[in-house]
């Protein structure tokens, strides 16, 4: 059985097809969905949807962040191996083999899908040029060869997922779990995946902000590591 994570945060408009599309992988899955305090009636759609696709409800009562709503998540976790899921399905969920298949045959314990491994259309120059700018950090810093450390498509094997502690609340859940992970000891295996990107008009929700937090992540956890 594997875990999927979905955290929302006003995703009334996709949230149904995301659980839709995320419900015909074909696994054996447990489905966490945390709504980080959503405002725009998603919360609704969550409860009229419940009952349909079986998953499990987690509700934040303020917003806290993407991080934060996957640590809510983290203890709740029963499968063997976990994969999050972004709400508005940038990222396809027939792309779950690719990324758990080396995780579930016992071969890797952290798989990430790789948008740069493959051609795919990009939501601008700056996010993508930042993306690669904070990924070349996390590489130097670490001593990785990643080209995505922000991806959302990132595969660990559940054990392992559920020991890293999580401390960060927003977007730098990214760089934070890739150095906990690397100081571990952990291998990270890429693998290309396919990627829809939507605009802020679209709901977007990074910002070029996040980006400054991501590269302070990555050099705090460098040399500093709270007690566990």
């Amino acid at each position: 059985m594997i875990t999927v994570i979905i955290p929302v945060f006003n995703e009334k408009e996709t949230i149904e097809n995301c659980l839709r599309t995320v419900t015909a992988a074909p696994y054996e899955k447990q489905i966490i969905v945390v709504d980080d305090a959503s405002i725009d009636g998603t919360s609704e759609e969550l409860d009229r949807l419940k009952r349909e696709f079986g998953f499990t409800l987690i509700i934040h009562d303020k917003n806290k962040g993407k991080g934060a709503a996957i640590k809510s998540a983290q203890s709740a976790v029963a499968g063997e191996a976990v994969i999050i899921q972004d709400g508005d399905l940038e990222y396809d969920p027939n792309d779950y083999p690719a990324v758990l298949e080396p995780i579930l045959k016992g071969e890797e314990k952290i798989v990430y899908g790789s948008r740069n491994l493959k051609d795919n259309a990009r939501s601008s120059l700056a996010f993508y040029l930042g993306g690669k700018l904070v990924t070349a950090v996390g590489n130097i810093i670490y001593g990785t060869r990643l080209t995505d450390i922000n991806t959302c498509y990132k595969g660990f094997e559940a054990e392992l997922f559920k020991s890293i502690p999580l401390d960060e609340p927003r977007f730098e859940f990214c760089e934070e779990i890739t150095a906990k992970a690397s100081i571990k000891g952990a291998r990270i295996l890429e693998v290309p995946i396919n990627y829809r990107p939507r605009t802020m008009e679209q709901g977007k929700k990074i910002r070029p902000i996040d980006g400054l937090r991501a590269i302070i992540a990555l050099i705090k956890y460098r040399f500093w590591t709270p007690d566990e």
